[in-house]
């Protein structure tokens, strides 16, 4: 990709976002997924292959929304998630996804990972992300939504290497990203880039390291984000001035909220610093409504854009609703549900989480507590004991909902009625996954409301 085209020649979009033909010197020899030709020197795209930007938003030419014609509406095929008919970025079809990546990445993905395929979601989001969509990934939770949406990025990257930072991983919660933080530095690494974390616990030391020297991955939250920005000692221009690609994990948690509306300010100030068209994408195992989170997600973009959600197998889920009316009595009931399982208790407040996990321990179960208050140091080591143990139940709040990797679990607790479906669904989520077992939630309940 030539360092200074503002846009893929697939959107048909020339210098400063405008549609148009790219011209010759500009256009960059790749594979014909990403609308590039082959041999030295870029083509013109077939217009069969071009892709056009999708109605889906209602954006027009200037990117501003309107009501899109029936007739116009993006039709969204159960196979790649992305429009039919050459609509909301349809990719031709050819070679597998796997084979058109990096072959460094290639290689690294057979010999240090030992992976010898791909899963669906992955097929299908590399086909999207490759052609240049916009993208909302849909898996369970452990269905390979990370790799996903990182895989394609790292070979982007590693084809053509980023001045500073190329690709911005953003995630809702410090756990989330101090959880994936191993993960991505061996993605990165084993391709020869590399990855920093950026929050409120990364040293002032650390920061100025990179800032001196960008890596080409950075992972980040939202606050952390805006508070970097506004820092007079970040060259925002230098550091983001070649970004291509912005990954929103768990994007159902920001989504019309107003963290999320802060987001996607600051999403937006960067698209100008941006000489690119920024890539969007965000990854969710439980969203019901795709459609308006891919528009939320657009903003001023005006790359197609479409939704990867493969088939899933229909399963089995097992709800349970007990009413006591005191605590102490539901948490001896709970200690029954949770003997001699792995489980988590969500609760509502932290001041239940501390007043179930005591309630719990007095009825002989092993328990750690897992909130914003209690120190990293505690809560690390009540992840890393809880995943190596067979018999131990966590309390927490919202902190374990959101992806973080705490092994197979047999059962999820719930205190009372969770705020949103996305977030109960989230959490059953978080059970089922070995062969023959059954998503299922327990929900203790004091109150009628509550049932």
């Amino acid at each position: 990709m030539t360092k200074d085209r503002q846009n893929s020649p697939l959107s048909g979009h020339g210098e400063g976002g405008r549609g148009g033909e790219v011209p010759e010197g500009q256009r960059t020899q790749n594979s014909p997924l990403s609308g590039r030709g082959e041999g030295g020197r870029g083509g013109e795209v077939p217009e069969g292959q071009r892709t056009q930007y999708s109605p889906l938003s209602g954006r027009g030419e200037g990117g501003r929304g309107g009501e899109v014609p029936e007739g116009q509406r993006t039709q969204y095929s159960p196979l790649s998630g992305c429009g039919e008919g050459g609509r909301g970025g349809e990719v031709p079809q050819g070679r597998s996804v796997f084979a058109r990546f990096a072959p460094r990445l290639q290689e690294a993905i057979v010999a240090r990972l030992g992976w010898s395929n791909l899963r669906p979601v992955q097929e299908q989001a590399g086909e999207a992300l490759l052609a240049g969509n916009n993208a909302v990934i849909l898996a369970p939770t452990a269905g390979g939504k990370t790799e996903a949406s990182i895989f394609p990025t790292l070979s982007m990257m590693v084809d053509d290497g980023p001045l500073g930072v190329g690709a911005l991983y953003i995630a809702p919660i410090k756990a989330l990203l101090n959880n994936q933080e191993d993960r991505l530095g061996l993605y990165t690494e084993m391709v020869g880039l590399r990855r920093f974390v950026w929050h409120g616990d990364t040293s002032a030391h650390h920061r100025k390291k990179f800032l001196k020297e960008p890596t080409e991955l950075l992972m980040t939250t939202p606050e952390s984000l805006e508070v970097m920005l506004v820092s007079r000692r970040v060259d925002e221009a230098r550091i983001f001035a070649d970004l291509r690609v912005v990954i929103i994990d768990e994007v159902h948690a920001l989504a019309g909220t107003d963290r999320g509306a802060h987001l996607m300010s600051v999403v937006e100030r960067l698209a100008r610093v941006s000489k690119h068209d920024v890539q969007r994408v965000g990854l969710s195992a439980t969203v019901g409504n795709p459609l308006a989170i891919l528009e939320w997600l657009q903003g001023t973009s005006r790359r197609p854009c479409c939704v990867v959600d493969p088939p899933k197998q229909p399963g089995r889920r097992q709800l349970l609703v007990v009413h006591r009316p005191e605590l102490a009595q539901l948490s001896l009931d709970a200690a029954k549900v949770a003997r001699g399982q792995k489980s988590l208790f969500f609760c509502q407040s932290r001041a239940t989480t501390e007043a179930v996990a005591e309630n719990l321990r007095r009825a002989g179960t092993e328990v750690f507590v897992h909130h914003s208050a209690v120190s990293r140091e505690e809560r690390e080591l009540a992840e890393e004991r809880f995943q190596h143990g067979s018999d131990a139940c966590i309390v927490c709040t919202s902190t374990l909902e959101l992806g973080i990797d705490v092994g197979d679990l047999d059962k999820v607790l719930q205190a009372e009625a969770p705020d949103t479906v996305s977030s109960f669904m989230q959490r059953m989520g978080r059970t089922g996954r070995r062969p023959g077992k059954v998503a299922n939630t327990t929900f203790f309940c004091e109150t009628s409301e509550g049932v």
